[in-house]
């Protein structure tokens, strides 16, 4: 009887239940909508990249290029305060994603014991992705 007649509980359960499921597949369009710009992105700038560098092959095809020594320094010497700055910048940059990197890494190796028992718990059937525990691909699976 219960059936054909869900009481009040029941009720705000599944549409709990519902909003919850409409919540995660709506981050879920977002996540794979921000993977595709964000690869979008880099494809755009390896092509940009090739054209530089096509453009300056073009430029420099057929004429005598000399590179002295004395030309370097000029060009290093000429360096200003805001290149300095841009450049200390861009190191404090880099040192701050590659210590992001390898916490991220330190946290998935942490926490991929727990996951690997959790998953056994709920399937012991389930085999394994092959994957290192830090998260890396295995050596024998790359290419």
């Amino acid at each position: 009887m219960s059936s054909q007649n869900p009481q009040p509980a029941e009720l705000s359960t599944s549409s709990a239940q519902r909003k919850i499921g409409n919540f995660l597949t709506i981050s879920r369009l977002i996540d794979r909508g921000a993977t595709i710009l964000v690869v979008g992105f880099k494809c755009v700038t390896v092509i940009y990249i090739a054209h530089e560098i096509a453009t300056i092959i073009l430029a420099l095809a057929g004429k005598k290029t000399d590179a002295h020594i004395s030309v370097l320094v000029s060009v290093f010497s000429k360096f200003d305060v805001a290149d300095v700055s841009a450049w200390i910048v861009t190191a404090i940059v880099l040192l701050y994603a590659w210590n992001e990197r390898n916490e991220k890494r330190r946290k998935t190796e942490r926490l991929s014991s727990r996951i690997r028992e959790l998953e056994t718990r709920l399937d012991a059937g389930r085999t394994s992705s092959g994957l290192k525990s830090s998260g890396d691909t295995a050596d024998g699976d790359k290419t």
